[in-house]
């Protein structure tokens, strides 16, 4: 519904934009001809009716949310004026449409009509700006990572051409999308931004910068800096007792994986008690205060299992293995309470419940269960190979884990249920350009696929074509990597992009691929490799 409203509002400015300024342009042309000499051939024209001339709207925005209007359908397309015939001339449509707006016609043929300028100018109006802004967090919420990235890298520039409070929403939102994306660095980049240019000081606004300082925290966090995460928690504390607000579960919260992570860097198990002891008392907060919220319950509840088998892994590596079986024991109850709560409130392939399931996986196998280590394993892998925002790096460490359980059950040939969740998975890496951004740990991934094709082999040897492509994938992007690094050139195909070592294996990919006297002449997109 957001996406029809913002198409709509995008196509009903720019058809005024474009009426107005032809308008301008037919008075322009009348007053010329009124203000010609009298020896001038021809009558003068009357004026057309005076309209307004539209201008930029400069004020800062509301922080309310735009009221919703319903959709309209865009009125029939007028015959192409001047303007419009020599904007038509731009072929490629602006990227916030093709994805972001698939579907939503009038928006498309905007695109098509207009340059990037004049979709600048149209975007950049406030009522526009902040429905692109509202669509972000959207997007977000329904974990469609790469429409909300795609929107959110369009329309910060023009928030920063605006400034203030757009610049401050417009980082905010891009903050966001970093960090869904595992770009800790990148978000901590736009939070360290905002800090420096908020208009006002703590005490004018207590709560922006506790929400402030908590973000920080998270990225710090992320980017495994302990001592900052702490400090960032702290001010956030800070903020609201100078306000009088006392520290909420939330706080305690963040507080507790401060510790967490400081006592597990540091090896001090003394720290990491605290920690499981401020979580389990910021979960207890909460089931009182928020009773409704179950996301939240359960992602408190799941760091109060992980400090838990932190705690045990200390102690097992002390080779005290009474006492680590104690707190893995600990942890399963959270763990399983946390993988439920998701699963109910957002679906079983939603990716929180993926990363719920794999949690779990990690204490079952702690703990020895393999049968449930591998049930909890199929659905987080599954999640992880289908889910926007996951990474090469991600997949391999669930593959490995997954390949490791199987090993326990002595069923390797189990391996084979995943196999169209691998192969689809490359192929959405491939359409995100992780090939050529990453290839030396494509090129691992991809050796790790066709490892468990060759495992889940039935003796049949359906399996072992799978497997072999994709090692002469792995072998293909390795030889393209190890040439750069060494700085040998490679050879490269003119019409399709893709790499070959040797001239001479250019020159057979040409013959069998473009030379238009092969069965596969014309497929070549099929195995492109793309190279920045």
């Amino acid at each position: 519904r957001l996406e029809r409203q913002f198409a709509t509002q995008l196509v009903q400015t720019t058809e005024a934009r474009m009426e107005a300024r032809d308008e301008a342009e037919r008075r322009k042309e009348g007053k010329k001809q009124q203000s010609a000499p009298p020896s001038s051939i021809g009558p003068s024209p009357e004026p057309s009716g005076s309209m307004p001339e539209i201008r930029e709207e400069t004020e800062e925005p509301h922080l309310q949310q735009p009221e919703l209007q319903p959709a309209v359908v865009a009125s029939e397309q007028q015959p192409a004026t001047k303007h419009e015939a020599v904007a038509s001339q731009v072929k490629k449509e602006d990227e916030i449409f093709e994805i972001a707006l698939r579907g939503c016609p009038g928006a498309n043929e905007l695109a098509r009509q207009l340059t990037k300028e004049e979709l600048n100018v149209t975007l950049i109006e406030p009522k526009n700006l902040g429905v692109a802004l509202d669509l972000v967090g959207v997007y977000l919420k329904n974990y469609e990572i790469d429409k909300a990235d795609l929107v959110i890298t369009r329309i910060v520039p023009l928030c920063r051409k605006k400034g203030g409070t757009w610049l401050v929403k417009g980082l905010d939102k891009m903050s966001a999308v970093r960090m869904k994306q595992f770009r800790a660095y990148d978000s901590l980049v736009c939070l360290k931004e905002i800090e420096e240019i908020v208009p006002f000081s703590p005490e004018e606004g207590w709560e922006f910068h506790d929400i402030l300082y908590r973000n920080l925290a998270w990225c710090y966090s992320a980017l495994d800096e302990p001592e900052r995460c702490l400090m960032y928690t702290r001010k956030s504390v800070e903020v609201k007792r100078g306000a009088g607000i006392p520290a909420s579960w939330f706080d305690i919260w963040d507080l507790s994986k401060g510790h967490a992570r400081l006592g597990q860097k540091t090896e001090q198990v003394e720290e990491m008690k605290v920690a499981y002891e401020l979580c389990e008392k910021a979960g207890e907060i909460h089931r009182t205060a928020e009773p409704s919220d179950r996301i939240m319950l359960a992602k408190i509840l799941s760091n109060v299992g992980e400090i838990s088998m932190g705690i045990g892994d200390h102690y097992r590596l002390l080779q005290e293995d009474v006492r680590a079986r104690e707190w893995y024991q600990k942890a399963e109850p959270s763990l399983v309470e946390a993988y439920q709560l998701h699963g109910t409130a957002l679906g079983p392939m939603k990716p929180l419940t993926g990363w719920a399931a794999g949690t779990v996986a990690h204490c079952m196998v702690r703990l020895e269960r393999w049968p449930e280590a591998c049930d909890y394993l199929t659905q987080a892998f599954k999640v992880e190979c289908t889910k926007d925002s996951t990474t090469p790096g991600s997949v391999i460490e669930l593959l490995d884990r997954v390949l490791g359980v199987h090993s326990q059950l002595a069923d390797r040939q189990g391996m084979a249920v995943f196999a169209e969740d691998m192969e689809g998975c490359i192929r959405s890496f491939r359409d995100r350009g992780w090939e050529s951004r990453e290839r030396d740990v494509f090129a691992l991934l991809l050796y790790k696929v066709a490892t468990a094709f060759v495992v889940a082999d039935d003796g049949t040897g359906k399996m072992l074509p799978r497997a072999l492509s994709m090692l002469k994938d792995a072998e293909t992007d390795l030889k393209i990597y190890i040439g750069f690094t060494q700085g040998i050139g490679a050879h490269h195909c003119k019409q399709c992009g893709k790499l070959y070592e040797n001239r001479e294996e250019l020159n057979a990919h040409i013959t069998r691929r473009h030379s238009g006297k092969t069965p596969d002449s014309g497929e070549a997109g099929k195995e492109r490799i793309d190279i920045d």
